[in-house]
């Protein structure tokens, strides 16, 4: 067989195996991609008795977190569930609670804790906005952790994905939504966990 025939033939073996390699790279890079989700918590467990600084926000009182040999038993929970380097983003209320149920996990992840405020400046009224158009403009296709409140969990969810769930009880503190939203095909889905003790 002539050299020139011999080398075409691998020229061409080469180039079908480059472009099959090319083709399946582009495929997983488009699915990975085309996912986003979104861990939806309520902070962990607060001790009334103690603020942090400042002690009010937006006319609100800002607890710290219950403290058990100067940690917080959930969010060191919170920091073990979470703790691969899938989590690419974190995001937190304008109150302390929020902030210090993710540092653990932000800390471990080696990732800044994004304070986006959940509040309107009455300190009541729900308003996430902001929140949102964060997380689809920065973080679309990415795996994303929220933190925020009773009132602001619901919002949340139903804002990134349509979907609707149960209010959540002053008392229970161990619930993780994972928010799946595809870009393109496929349903949304909302599942809800538990982590940490039971509340």
């Amino acid at each position: 067989m002539p050299v020139n025939t011999i080398w075409s033939k691998r020229l061409a073996i080469a180039s079908t195996a480059i472009g099959l390699i090319v083709i399946c790279f582009g495929i997983l890079i488009f699915f990975f991609r085309s996912t986003t989700v979104i861990l939806v918590i309520r902070h962990a467990e607060r001790n009334d008795m103690q603020s942090c600084s400042p002690a009010t926000v937006k006319e609100r009182p800002n607890p710290q977190l219950a403290l058990v040999d100067g940690e917080s038993v959930r969010a060191q929970a919170l920091a073990h569930v979470g703790g691969e380097d899938s989590i690419t983003a974190i995001y937190a209320s304008e109150f302390c609670r929020t902030q210090h149920t993710v540092q653990p996990l932000a800390n471990q992840l080696g990732l800044t804790v994004n304070v986006v405020d959940q509040f309107e400046a009455d300190g009541t009224t729900v308003n996430v906005d902001n929140l949102i158009d964060q997380i689809w403009t920065n973080n679309r296709g990415q795996v994303v952790l929220v933190a925020g409140h009773t009132s602001t969990v619901p919002v949340i969810i139903e804002e990134l994905s349509g979907i609707s769930i149960a209010e959540i009880d002053e008392t229970e503190f161990d619930n993780l939504f994972v928010v799946v939203v595809p870009r393109w095909w496929g349903r949304t889905k909302v599942v809800r966990l538990k982590y940490g003790a039971a509340t």
